[in-house]
């Protein structure tokens, strides 16, 4: 088994106790891609993923080859099943002045701390301790990309149930809209359109 320890943030959105909590962190994505796993519909009964797709991940790849400064600010959002993974807090405030916010006014919803969990590199994918909710292509496009190991925004959710696991894979990826034509041209009208426009082509 292997160990692994990040550190980050626990956050509980919402007042009620029984919420699901994230830990948000970064880490590299060649990193999350050895102990993150998918279960998809199409080989699993209790499958929370759409269907592969390498075009989208050669998609990513070609956009990050297209150009050095183009960028995927979007986080991988992750579900770690119930007892997988263990939270330690930190009092970061011991070391900072008591005057400093640190929790940006979000008072007790928001925790600095560690969260540690273990892994067998050898074990099927769809048993590793985290599950990929929404980001599979992502997290397989940008881990392909061989020039460099990239650090990747994980939002993760912790000790979420299966339940809570469809349905944030069914909000997320039923809410996308896509930009139309008439509003992208709106956008770039006042920005350097032509810069723009070929940054767009090369990123396909």
């Amino acid at each position: 088994m292997i160990d692994k320890r990040y550190f980050g943030c626990l956050v509980r959105q919402r007042e009620d106790q029984n919420t699901v909590q994230f830990f948000v962190f970064y880490a590299r994505i060649k990193d999350i891609k050895e102990w993150a796993g998918i279960k998809r519909v199409e080989d699993l009964s209790e499958g929370t993923q759409r269907s592969f797709r390498k075009t989208r991940v050669r998609q990513i790849v070609r956009f990050l080859q297209s150009n050095p400064v183009n960028t995927i600010p979007n986080s991988l959002l992750l579900a770690f099943n119930p007892e997988q993974a263990h939270f330690i807090p930190l009092n970061i405030q011991d070391v900072l002045d008591s005057a400093d916010d640190l929790s940006n006014q979000c008072g007790d919803l928001l925790q600095w701390g560690f969260l540690e969990f273990e892994y067998d590199p050898n074990t099927k994918e769809e048993l590793r301790p985290a599950l990929v909710v929404d980001g599979q292509h992502r997290l397989y496009g940008m881990s392909s990309y061989e020039s460099e190991d990239l650090p990747m925004l994980v939002v993760s959710l912790v000790d979420a149930p299966l339940q809570e696991q469809a349905f944030q894979f069914i909000v997320v990826n039923s809410r996308a809209v896509r930009v139309s034509t008439t509003t992208a041209k709106s956008i770039i009208a006042d920005i350097q359109e032509d810069e723009l426009a070929k940054r767009l082509l090369e990123a396909g």
